[in-house]
């Protein structure tokens, strides 16, 4: 068994899943769901989100330049091998790295959420998602959650929109790097029942290196409650 620096045991290696996507297409929501699933097994999974990862000198934050790759990549990588890590957070307020930090310690599943998640010089996953939604319903939901939490005008999305679609096709290309392709547009029970199926798989590499039988999908109890996009 591995221990971090703070002498916890790690009984086996962690294993990563990478979710990429356009902006407002559900990334989060998904990380947080399979989080939640796997925590009703007592699973302990952590979600790094990419967007902590901005780098303060950033103009473009939709593009791939604008995010600090070699610290995420150092990050993941001491946590594959059993290492506490002291994680950077984003202030979208004042639009620079906050000076609180977070402790993360290693655990069962390590899921890095973000637009590039799956681009070239990220980790290499154990098993990679990317979520393919309409623009339509990406815009939607970006508008939402920038205005309850970010705090950002209905102009300041535009603009950023703007930004999101010039960057498109990088983010799109994205999708042959995936093990999945999750389509989550107005069909809920389509993209429940793809996770599902991720998380069978998760679930089957999580048991190979415990020696054991693997857990059933349905103790995950998975709720997948994404924005209004109806």
């Amino acid at each position: 068994m591995k221990e971090n620096k703070h002498g916890k045991e790690c009984s086996t290696k962690p294993i990563t899943v990478g979710i990429a996507g356009i902006s407002g297409s559900g990334k989060s929501d998904i990380a947080l769901a399979l989080k939640k699933g796997f925590e009703n097994l007592e699973y302990n999974t952590i979600i790094i989100p990419l967007v902590d990862y901005y780098k303060n000198n950033a103009t473009d934050y939709n593009n791939m330049s604008a995010f600090d790759i070699n610290q995420l990549y150092l990050d993941i990588n001491h946590l594959v091998n059993g290492y506490t890590i002291t994680k950077p957070r984003w202030d979208f307020g004042n639009r620079t790295r906050s000076i609180i930090r977070e402790e993360i310690s290693p655990g069962d599943f390590i899921i890095v959420e973000g637009i590039y998640a799956l681009a070239p010089g990220m980790p290499d996953y154990d098993l990679s998602i990317f979520v393919k939604t309409d623009l339509d319903v990406c815009l939607k939901r970006r508008l939402e959650r920038d205005r309850v939490q970010r705090q950002m005008t209905e102009e300041e999305t535009y603009s950023e929109w703007d930004k999101v679609k010039s960057n498109l096709r990088y983010v799109l290309e994205q999708k042959y790097e995936a093990t999945f392709v999750i389509y989550w547009n107005r069909d809920r029970q389509w993209g429940k029942k793809s996770l599902e199926g991720v998380s069978e798989v998760l679930l089957y590499k999580k048991a190979l290196l415990e020696n054991k039988a693997p857990r059933r999908v349905d103790d995950m109890k998975l709720d997948l409650i994404l924005g209004d996009i109806s």
